[in-house]
């Protein structure tokens, strides 16, 4: 990545020199620089922010519609490449540039109904022609007018591709890899498979969790209203709020600067709600990651016990104690090494590094950066974590294993294979664990396997383990 990652920083600048770009042309770099990662690309938002740290602030306006642009356009990405392609005379090689430009001009037409063709059109071929291509600015020129076109006479039947096999056209449709697909094929089947990439598709929505040190829900909710937001209530959880229509950076909600609330889905939440943590308690989050899930804890025992946070990943627990400090937190201490980390913690939440199938919606790049024989990779490290955690708690002391997929290998099949070699540890039933509102979500065998709903929450599996007495 070095070349052209420097090349990116250079131009972002504030004090570089040269005009600042627009929304797409920054857009279509940041892309190109995506992609050039291949192997080890982080994920899209924590890229975005990092490249967002070199450029001047962006009006909200701009921001929302940067956003728009980068994760609308990966989460279409095999979509609008067909589209291209196919109105790409033959024989022509388009450069990774021009292919950028392009999938960014093809989603504005297709995806979004606010901005004049003309206007996506012309900002496209003026960032190439400022790339002193002008053969490449015909092309751009030429391509994005046939698909204007195209969309204005009703030419989409995709888009006219009614010739492929059923499971290609679903790829195709719906910009999922094949390998993908046919992995859910054989489990759900064709058409619950279709359900499941439509909701892939879906715009997440905005779910807040309100901390109940400072706030109570009804109150966040009169103040958004007064700003003119509409929030409800979360449909599970009892701190949980969705706010609806707002596409904005939460950090710009009335509130935030005043710690009255935290972004986290619902469905992280209820994961939380099962480790049942009360005052005075040694608690381990063994992944904490930026901590979400720590600072909930916190919140839940009124802040008064020891919260050991450690997580491998350096940056991310920077942001917790970013987090923490922010909202004056005593009660959570980082643990750099697991050396630092105690026995007889009597709760440990593991929330496993996974696959993340569950949150597609809200991080489309990972269609793009996992692979089937990974999922075998992270099953194996699942175990290991819920081994390692099983020694370091208490005797009757809990664990919550969970993670954000329903890929049983990550899930049932890890949780099995534990029980094999702790047949001592006994498997609680989530329905026990969870408010009133949320047991339905549990399974069967007692599980917590969250599926996709209209406005659900995001696809998490969890599983509540009582150590031996």
């Amino acid at each position: 990545m070095g070349s052209s990652l420097d090349l990116d920083r250079t131009h972002l600048k504030k004090t570089a020199g040269p005009p600042l770009p627009s929304v797409r042309m920054l857009a279509a770099r940041f892309l190109l620089r995506w992609e050039n990662f291949y192997k080890n690309r982080p994920p899209l938002n924590e890229l975005a922010e990092e490249t967002l740290k070199h450029h001047e602030p962006l009006d909200p306006r701009d921001r929302a519609l940067f956003y728009e642009l980068i994760f609308g356009t990966v989460r279409n990405l095999i979509l609008l490449d067909w589209i291209i392609d196919s109105r790409v005379n033959n024989g022509c090689i388009l450069s990774p540039l021009t292919r950028s430009h392009l999938r960014i001009g093809a989603y504005q037409i297709l995806f979004l109904d606010k901005i004049p063709d003309f206007a996506v059109v012309n900002e496209a071929v003026e960032a190439i022609k400022a790339t002193k291509d002008n053969r490449a600015a015909g092309l751009v020129n030429a391509v994005l007018r046939r698909l204007t076109k195209a969309r204005n006479g009703g030419d989409m039947t995709v888009y006219n591709a009614g010739g492929l096999d059923p499971i290609k056209r679903l790829s195709l449709e719906t910009s999922h890899p094949m390998w993908m697909l046919n992995r859910w094929i054989r489990r759900y089947g064709l058409d619950k498979t279709k359900i499941r990439c439509l909701w892939n598709n879906q715009r997440a929505p905005l779910t807040l969790r309100v901390n109940r040190r400072r706030a109570r829900r009804g109150e966040v909710i009169s103040l958004m209203s007064k700003a003119g937001l509409e929030a409800r209530p979360g449909r599970y959880c009892p701190d949980a709020l969705v706010v609806h229509g707002f596409s904005g950076a939460p950090t710009t909600l009335p509130g935030w600067n005043d710690g009255l609330f935290l972004v986290q889905d619902e469905a992280a939440q209820l994961v939380t709600l099962l480790l049942d943590p009360t005052p005075n308690e040694r608690i381990l989050d063994l992944c904490a990651g930026a901590g979400g899930k720590t600072i909930h804890i916190a919140d839940i025992i009124s802040d008064v016990g020891l919260i050991h946070a450690f997580d491998p990943n350096k940056k991310r627990l920077a942001r917790l104690v970013e987090v923490r400090d922010r909202l004056e937190l005593k009660s959570i201490e980082i643990v750099q090494t697991k050396q630092g980390l105690l026995k007889n913690y009597d709760r440990i939440l593991i929330d496993a590094p996974c696959s993340g199938f569950g949150v597609i919606r809200r991080r489309p790049d990972i269609k793009w950066n996992r692979t089937e024989a990974l999922i075998q990779i992270l099953s194996r490290t699942q175990l290991e974590l819920l081994k390692e955690a099983s020694e370091r708690v208490r005797p009757g002391g809990r664990l919550v294993y969970a993670v954000c997929t329903t890929e049983p290998d990550e899930t049932t099949g890890v949780i099995e294979a534990f029980l094999k070699t702790r047949p001592d540890f006994r498997l609680i039933t989530c329905r026990n664990c969870l408010p009133d509102r949320a047991k339905m979500l549990a399974d069967k065998a007692g599980f917590l396997e969250i599926k996709p709903k209209e406005d659900g929450p995001d696809l998490f599996f969890a599983a509540v383990l009582e150590a031996p007495c």
